[in-house]
């Protein structure tokens, strides 16, 4: 009975020109012009957006590539000048080291001698400054040697030894600074009252003073035996000179003999490598460089400030 009922429902809608069917699509009205041309339009924008983040990321990526290889090269440049300094301090200490294990001539001994036995018994004395291209040794009297921390006068023997050498010694200090990028100050500092350096004393009367401030600096007890037991060669930290300003040293510790004779150091202004960071920049700078130590302290920046 049911299922006639249904039939005949069915044929009634088929007489009557109905059908189950919708007679609008309902795709005709989703995919009208107007949204058609809005997807279009929000696709051209997502791919745009795409195509300008990957352009951003590649000119990033560059920018970044260029800027660690110009730090690599300027970290290589500033490293391979200040290896080549230390090579020549080095070289300085070896031979420092040959000179006092060559004895004097006898001749030549007791010219050194009498002229030493005038000098130490003075406040304040130079000698070997009679050729203007090398510069002349400095020292104190018999009577400071002992007051000072670090400073032992050995027999005069050994110390006529230790001032030939330091005598054949300063006549390679001109050589060693031919090169005016970053030009250090050279110097060997004897714990027997002496000093050598390649900018010697503005006035001669501060020689004791200038002495007395260079035992007392960092890097001296730095190059103690007992401070230093492999007797390496070491960066100081930085320290301030009155007369250069801020300074950073090189130090390499000079023994022989079972003896600690003194140091031979280099000191390099701050100033000067701030102008080297300087000249290393591009004409037209975004960043700054930085230097710093092995403690990672800031030594200094290409920044003119």
């Amino acid at each position: 009975m049911k299922l006639l009922a249904i039939e005949g429902r069915f044929n009634i809608n088929q007489e009557n020109g109905l059908s189950d069917i919708p007679a609008t699509p309902q795709c005709s009205r989703r995919f009208t012009p107007q949204r058609i041309i809005n997807i279009c339009f929000f696709a051209v924008f997502i791919f745009t957006s795409l195509l300008f983040w990957r352009q951003g990321q590649v000119l990033n990526n560059g920018y970044q590539a260029s800027q660690l290889n110009r730090l690599e090269n300027v970290s290589a440049q500033l490293g391979s000048r200040m290896q080549f300094r230390l090579d020549n301090l080095l070289f300085l200490r070896n031979y420092m080291r040959y000179m006092l294990s060559q004895p004097i001539m006898p001749e030549q001994k007791r010219l050194l001698e009498a002229e030493m036995a005038t000098l130490r018994v003075q406040d304040i004395w130079q000698t070997g400054h009679s050729h203007s291209a090398s510069p002349p040794l400095n020292g104190i009297g018999d009577s400071q040697i002992g007051l000072l921390p670090s400073s032992d006068r050995p027999n005069n023997d050994l110390w006529l030894t230790e001032i030939n050498a330091a005598m054949r010694l300063k006549a390679l200090l001109p050589l060693t600074n031919l090169n005016q990028a970053l030009q250090p100050r050279i110097y060997y500092i004897s714990r027997s009252g002496f000093y050598l350096s390649s900018t010697p004393p503005r006035d001669k009367s501060l020689i004791s003073v200038l002495y007395t401030h260079m035992l007392a600096r960092p890097y001296f007890p730095m190059a103690a035996p007992e401070a230093n037991p492999h007797r390496k060669a070491f960066w100081s930290r930085m320290f301030d000179n009155q007369q250069d300003g801020m300074l950073i040293s090189a130090t390499a510790p000079v023994d022989y003999g079972d003896r600690w004779w003194g140091i031979l150091g280099m000191d390099f202004s701050i100033k000067r490598l701030n102008y080297y960071l300087q000249e290393a920049l591009p004409s037209h700078p975004h960043s700054v460089f930085m230097l710093y130590d092995s403690h990672f302290e800031p030594i200094t920046s290409s920044d003119p400030n």
